[in-house]
């Protein structure tokens, strides 16, 4: 179990968090094709509910309370109840919750607000981490959040 959570922690995890920053990098760059677009906010919509689930401890799967010691998820702000409503209902259900106006849908604001308190949050997860499970990233918060990812050493 423990190697297990190793591989998750290492590989996983951190693929997660790469693919979230470099969806938003490519929507930011401005991708003129629209159905690529829709394909990048939808990847990073799934990459950023599957880091929220994982912080948070919901559904199943590896939470990261599995990993840490005093790990309280989001104890400085919890990511807006209708930025997780909007991913649920307008990316991963096929209902009522989708719409066609440009105001409502998951845009360039949402997107940047969810990247920022999943990268707060990440950063703090990171400082509760146990030692015997590594993570190859850093996050640093500045003007522009940067997310690095490190060589692997083993």
């Amino acid at each position: 179990m423990d190697a297990k959570l190793r591989e998750i922690i290492k590989q996983h995890l951190t693929y997660e968090i790469e693919m979230l920053f470099a969806t938003q990098a490519k929507l930011q760059a401005g991708e003129p094709d629209r159905n690529v677009r829709n394909a990048l906010i939808e990847s990073f919509c799934i990459h950023a509910r599957n880091l929220i689930d994982f912080l948070r401890g919901k559904r199943s799967g590896v939470r990261a309370s599995s990993v840490t010691y005093d790990y309280t998820p989001f104890a400085d702000g919890e990511i807006d109840r209708e930025y997780r409503r909007m991913i649920e209902e307008q990316i991963t259900h096929l209902g009522f919750g989708r719409t066609s106006n440009p105001v409502e849908q998951i845009n360039g604001r949402v997107q940047a607000t969810l990247l920022s308190s999943i990268a707060k949050e990440l950063m703090r997860f990171k400082h509760h981490i146990r030692e015997q499970y590594p993570c190859p990233w850093e996050i640093e918060i500045g003007d522009q959040i940067i997310f690095k990812k490190f060589a692997e050493t083993e």
